[in-house]
């Protein structure tokens, strides 16, 4: 059951990648060139009207809408999938309690960086609509800065708690091996 639910939420994180990558695609210009991130990290109402301004021009600011509402069931793999991931790592490390505590820790704050790109995404759609301000701007960017930074972390600690668990089990099967 834990390998299906897995697979499940592996298989929709790349599946949405690919849709996310595709209906982003027009939004990326000279300008614009990480597309929909241009407009997460805009920050103050100048560069968010610019960005904004760029996709009126060459006409595609329906897929910058299109591309934040696919964003919501991205959402909701990638989390489920870092969840699982760190927990899984965690409890492989039951007996390690540094090592337990970080994965369950970081399991949480996988939810908390889903919960910061709803947020985000909610109020990417309000610029989109025309409803800009320097508040919701920076509020936009400050929410995608929170989550990408606690997906960074999460990552670095899925690489590296990887890494020791299968030194751990070369270590184990070492020893039962002599």
């Amino acid at each position: 059951m834990k390998w299906i639910l897995f697979l499940f939420f592996l298989g929709g994180t790349f599946g949405m990648l690919n849709i996310m990558g595709k209906t982003g695609a027009p939004l990326k210009t000279v300008e614009t060139p990480h597309q929909i991130v241009n407009l997460e990290l805009a920050f103050t109402k100048q560069k968010t009207d610019a960005v904004i301004g760029i996709w009126e021009k060459k006409n595609v600011l329906s897929d910058a809408v299109n591309n934040t509402h696919w964003d919501f069931l991205f959402i909701f793999f990638y989390t489920g999938l870092f969840f699982l991931m760190c927990k899984g790592l965690a409890l492989q490390f039951y007996e390690k309690r540094n090592w337990f505590r970080t994965g369950w820790f970081f399991a949480k704050l996988s939810l908390v960086a889903g919960t910061f790109d709803v947020a985000e995404n909610l109020l990417m759609l309000q610029s989109l609509n025309g409803n800009r301000s320097a508040l919701i701007s920076f509020c936009t960017g400050l929410f995608a800065s929170i989550k990408f930074a606690i997906l960074i972390l999460a990552a670095i600690f899925i690489v590296a708690a990887g890494i020791f668990w299968v030194f751990e089990k070369l270590k184990r099967k070492n020893i039962k091996q002599a």
